[in-house]
């Protein structure tokens, strides 16, 4: 062959080995990009099942905040019925004490009466007030449980997002390789060798 026929059959040879490197390059990259997107993938994975773990236990306190919410409500409703008709007695006594004092008053026995009277409604406000407290606590439990179980869930969401990305970019990944390697092999099942031969040969001729 003249130095131009080995020239050209020296070029094929150089982009043949360019082709083939490109396609084993992009092989071994994607196949590592992959590997690490797969990896992520499953630390994602691992992060959200944590959480979401995490937010199915706060999903049984806020129930359980539920219930006493529930039950401080109706021990309020309990107290305040028992408070009322103490209220009632109170405010309809014939004379208040603070307008006739004990000693202007001939009927001791009504104004004793009066003071169980007092008495007995000053415990019942302060049971009242305990109970509205513990309402109020109640309530505060409730909202905070309710609160965190909002943000474990939205945590959750966002991982299984990220963990669905991770793993699709690692599918495309592999793909890419898996195509790289098909050419690879097709290079390296003759079909290049035999075109560069069968080149050499046309050359030959010409």
């Amino acid at each position: 062959m003249t130095p131009l026929r080995w020239k050209i059959l020296a070029g094929a040879i150089v982009a043949l080995v360019l082709v083939y490197g490109t396609f084993w390059v992009v092989e071994h990259h994607r196949r590592a990009t992959g590997s690490k997107d797969e990896a992520q993938a499953q630390v994602f994975k691992g992060e959200a099942n944590a959480t979401e773990a995490q937010a199915r236990q706060t999903d049984a306190k806020t129930e359980d905040a539920k219930a006493g919410d529930v039950a401080a409500g109706k021990v309020v409703a309990r107290v305040e019925a028992e408070r009322a008709p103490l209220r009632k007695a109170w405010e309809s006594r014939p004379v208040p004490p603070d307008i006739l004092p004990p000693a202007a008053s001939d009927d001791r026995a009504a104004l004793i009466e009066q003071l169980h009277q007092a008495e007995a409604l000053i415990e019942k406000d302060q049971e009242d007030i305990e109970a509205l407290q513990k309402a109020c606590a109640a309530k505060d439990v409730l909202i905070a449980s309710a609160l965190q179980r909002g943000d474990e869930w939205k945590a959750t969401a966002e991982l299984r997002e990220k963990q669905a990305l991770a793993q699709e970019a690692a599918t495309a990944a592999w793909k890419e390789a898996v195509t790289a390697s098909r050419w690879e092999g097709r290079m390296e099942g003759g079909g290049a060798v035999g075109g560069i031969w069968g080149l050499a040969k046309l050359l030959g001729h010409l």
